[in-house]
């Protein structure tokens, strides 16, 4: 998406075409992800920020993010209405993908719905402490969606699971939600703090995608925050304990 110096143009992968293991035959990085070729060598693609909520790395995980869609994210659109719902998938989606962009190992691929799904399911928070007084049983309910959040941030740990998509998007699902999802509200005054909350995340969601994106385009993003790679990267030999760009070589 931007020129990096650790994975220039010219770094060798194996072609799409490729099908031997270990392959056989290396293209350049500029040939296999730049359509034949940068615009006067600049990756600049920004939509690869949206493309990968669309994209999939096998059977297996197109089919638990739609077991995951078809479940938790069918019930909250229900609640929300589906363009709320629109609003919140790409919104949580695509912030994913920007959160890892600055942050994850250079060269470390990303695809799925993750981001977008933990976005849908962050709005369940929303409606929890909004309607606390109404919810059957809050603090059992919140110990199991506590429970349910840690194991999801825990298999972002597993080697090409980007964490970030999956932290990103419950980050900008909880925003996003407070503003558009329909809050019942009996008198004022949890009126009046609804709409303050709702401003609030409205300001802060612009805020954040603004300066990440300015982070990611005219500066080095790990300056900004060294540590955050470790929020989706568990230091071994085999990653260089996080360092690199995070490419397998052989």
């Amino acid at each position: 998406m931007k020129n990096v110096s650790s994975v220039p143009p010219s770094t060798l992968l194996a072609c799409l075409n490729d099908t031997a293991n270990p392959s056989t035959i290396n293209c350049p990085l500029e040939e296999i992800c730049g359509f034949d070729g940068f615009d006067n060598g600049t990756p600049n693609q920004w939509f690869r920020f949206f493309t990968p909520i669309f994209l999939h790395a096998g059977f297996i995980h197109i089919g638990l993010n739609l077991l995951c869609q078809l479940t938790v994210s069918a019930q909250v659109e229900r609640e929300m209405g589906s363009g709320g719902f629109f609003l919140v998938y790409f919104a949580a989606g695509i912030f994913g993908n920007v959160l890892g962009a600055n942050f994850s190992l250079v060269g470390s691929p990303s695809t799925g719905a993750s981001g977008a799904i933990f976005g849908t399911t962050a709005v369940a928070w929303v409606d929890l402490f909004a309607h606390w007084k109404y919810q059957y049983r809050p603090v059992r309910k919140l110990i199991f969606m506590t429970i349910e959040f840690l194991i999801g941030f825990a298999i972002g740990y597993i080697p090409y699971i980007d964490n970030f998509a999956h932290l990103g998007g419950f980050l900008l699902g909880l925003l996003v939600g407070v503003v558009f999802y329909p809050v019942i509200s009996v008198t004022k005054r949890h009126r009046a703090i609804m709409w303050s909350c709702r401003i609030v995340a409205m300001v802060l969601a612009v805020i954040l995608y603004v300066v990440l994106i300015r982070n990611f385009y005219t500066s080095d993003p790990y300056a900004a925050c060294p540590g955050c790679r470790y929020l989706s990267c568990w230091p071994t030999a085999s990653n260089n304990h996080c360092q690199g760009t995070g490419m397998l070589n052989s």
